[in-house]
């Protein structure tokens, strides 16, 4: 299983429409992490890339007409906004493909990752697998997430990933039981609804 990769920003905050005020430092300050967001949601990078110059735009738009973000914190749940509302119409318009049509069941992903089964043989199956993968990982806390890279990625035994941790070899065997109930989890529900892997 591989780990949510954070990909390299492309240089968009320096095309990005300037404003003149420090709303452009603070865009480009959150373009890199906003485009990694987007990454591990679709695993397209053109989706991902074309989502946040969408925001970038209408950030620069609403701070024309008025509006005002109080703190970054704010400036980022509302860039977060707009661009999962770009995946998902573009989810909805096909652009970004569904489980359905690579033919991959919550059984078969489940097999994938922790009986050793082969990936899919095409590439649109291995791409689906990933994206959602990547999706349904990003949503467990940081501990879960570095258990099962350490242990399913990186092939590390639980003496080692409970020293990392600072727990011990048992404690890590209980939080990597923990952490693929939760990705599996996590899976079904995004199966069940594509929607919400963006």
């Amino acid at each position: 299983m591989k780990s949510v990769k954070k990909e390299p920003m492309p240089a968009l905050a320096a095309d990005a429409p300037k404003t003149g005020t420090a709303l452009g430092e603070r865009l480009s300050a959150l373009s890199e992490p906003l485009f990694a967001f987007a990454c591990a949601r679709c695993g397209q990078r053109e989706a991902a890339l074309d989502a946040v110059q969408e925001a970038l735009v209408a950030a620069i738009a609403a701070s024309r007409r008025g509006q005002d973000w109080p703190d970054d914190e704010a400036l980022w749940a509302w860039m977060i906004a707009v661009t999962r509302n770009k995946l998902v119409d573009e989810h909805r318009r096909g652009r970004i493909p569904s489980l359905s049509k690579v033919g991959l069941t919550p059984e078969s992903v489940e097999q994938t990752l922790f009986a050793g089964r082969t990936p899919p043989p095409d590439a649109a199956g291995r791409e689906e697998l990933g994206r959602f993968c990547r999706a349904a990982i990003s949503e467990l806390p940081p501990r879960q997430q570095r258990a099962l890279e350490a242990t399913y990625r990186e092939g590390m035994d639980y003496d080692t990933v409970g020293a990392e941790l600072g727990m011990s070899a048992a404690g890590a065997k209980s939080l990597v039981v923990r952490a693929r109930e939760a990705l599996l989890a996590a899976l079904r529900r995004k199966m069940a609804n594509p929607e919400d892997l963006i």
